[in-house]
């Protein structure tokens, strides 16, 4: 096929002052030696252009609305993180006296959430004391007076000051938490976190960074699993290693299946993860309750949640009337919900309705017993029943109002147990169904089968 010789595109042409310095290295031959055929130019052009889109492009884009806040430095923060963890899983993190940690099995790699990062612009102010939606918070003064080179420095400068609190303990034989000595390493640690983001601004006239994490270790809880050696590193992941970090790189985003294509998975993603973090909390016996004052027991039997699809559908159809007529032993969850706004804006709508009903936890003293209908938090108590493991949600737009509905294929009746109480941390999943797995603290039923009980009403 013959090369066209034509007009060399705009585009092609026009290399910007920053690219063109990508070729001043380049040594151009002799100009007794120089052939300046057309084609030639042509092709010495177009290679250039290409050699410029791949080198712009290349740079990973994070996609957040903030843009005062350059990519370079989400992924200054990003790479600091995995780096440090990933030498954490591979056993060569010191601890004090240079004593080495144990390997990870569990140790997973962290995606930046730029809905967290909306999270921490928004809370940037607030002491870390003060609860958020998040589990994790870490902040620190930070001097914001210079260049952007300058305050990617003085970042790293701050993660690597909360990073060294590892070497304020012996670590080398348990790695577990104390928060008085490395509370800040250990949220920057924890082996189940997935994801996080950091942001940074003005509170009162001085500069501030916050990073914020979606789980949080509790008090003299281990880190991540230990490895006998760096070569089980990985050996208790659920999706590919890569590199010795369980690794969500190079999988597909979260496919739900579902009918329903004007909710986005997403979403759907979003509320599930939110129940099953909170459900995890809860069997670890990090879950506060009567204001924060108390821990309730931790958990024996808490299942891992499952979104099923076939009750989304049922409920998608009948959200406006609140799906009157359900399986005896299901259960229904519903709540006004602001549909006014970006998706962004709907998901952080739906989880404030969330938030509000698992911290019904709060309203009453469960320290001693989680007897269901004895408190007055039957939400908390639909969403944290352990026995559940199938549920949906949808939301939608009725008359003079706007919905959300959760239908769960458990429902905890009058004085029934939420759980099975473990006496010690690790009792956690000891009495998981059979052939079920633990997986984080939580049993997974990896055959879980779609409902098909709501056909029939």
């Amino acid at each position: 096929m013959a090369v066209e010789t034509g007009r060399v595109p705009d585009s092609a042409v026009f290399l910007t002052q920053t690219q063109v310095a990508e070729f001043s290295h380049i040594k151009h031959p002799p100009r007794e030696t120089m052939l300046f055929s057309p084609n030639m130019w042509f092709m010495y052009l177009v290679a250039a252009y290409l050699f410029c889109n791949v080198a712009v492009s290349s740079a990973k884009s994070f996609n957040c609305e903030n843009k005062a806040i350059p990519d370079a430095w989400r992924k200054v923060v990003l790479d600091f993180h995995n780096e440090h963890r990933r030498r954490l899983a591979r056993g060569e993190q010191e601890s004090r006296d240079g004593k080495l940690m144990p390997a990870a099995k569990d140790m997973h790699e962290l995606d930046w959430d730029c809905h967290f990062e909306e999270d921490a612009h928004s809370n940037l102010c607030l002491p870390d004391s003060v609860p958020t939606s998040r589990p994790g918070v870490i902040s620190e003064t930070i001097n914001l007076d210079g260049s952007a080179s300058e305050i990617r420095d003085e970042t790293v400068s701050i993660l690597e000051k909360w990073w060294d609190e590892v070497k304020n303990a012996d670590l080398s034989f348990e790695p577990t938490l104390d928060k008085v000595q490395m509370k800040d390493f250990g949220h920057m640690a924890y082996a189940i976190t997935t994801d996080m983001a950091c942001t940074y601004g003005y509170c009162d006239g001085k500069g501030k960074l916050r990073c914020e994490y979606s789980s949080r270790p509790g008090t003299g809880e281990p880190l991540y699993e230990k490895a006998a050696t760096y070569i089980e590193a990985c050996s208790a992941c659920n999706s590919p290693c890569v590199d010795h970090l369980c690794s969500h790189r190079n999988s597909q985003p979260a496919v739900f299946g579902c009918k329903n294509t004007a909710i986005p998975d997403k979403w759907r993603k979003l509320v599930l993860e939110f129940h099953n973090e909170h459900r995890r909390k809860l069997a670890e016996g990090r879950q506060t309750t009567n204001g924060g004052n108390s821990l309730m027991p931790a958990a024996k039997d808490m299942s891992e949640l499952n979104w099923d699809c076939n009750i989304e559908e049922k409920v998608r159809l009948e959200v406006c009337n609140g799906v009157p007529m359900l399986p005896p032993d299901y259960a229904r969850l519903s709540e006004t919900l602001d549909l006014e706004g970006n998706t962004s804006e709907i998901r952080a709508s739906t989880e404030k309705v969330l938030e509000k009903w698992w911290n019904e936890v709060e309203s009453a003293d469960l320290s001693m017993s989680s007897k269901f209908a004895d408190f007055g938090a039957e939400n908390f108590g639909t969403m944290a029943y352990a026995k559940t493991d199938g549920f949906a949600c949808s939301y939608g737009y009725c008359t003079g109002v706007e919905k959300l509905l959760c239908v769960y294929n458990r429902r905890p009746m009058h004085h029934d147990l939420l759980y099975m109480e473990a006496h010690r941390a690790e009792e956690t999943c000891n009495d998981c169904p059979h052939e079920w797995r633990c997986v984080n603290h939580l049993c997974r039923n990896e055959k879980y089968m779609p409902d098909e009980k709501l056909s029939h009403f």
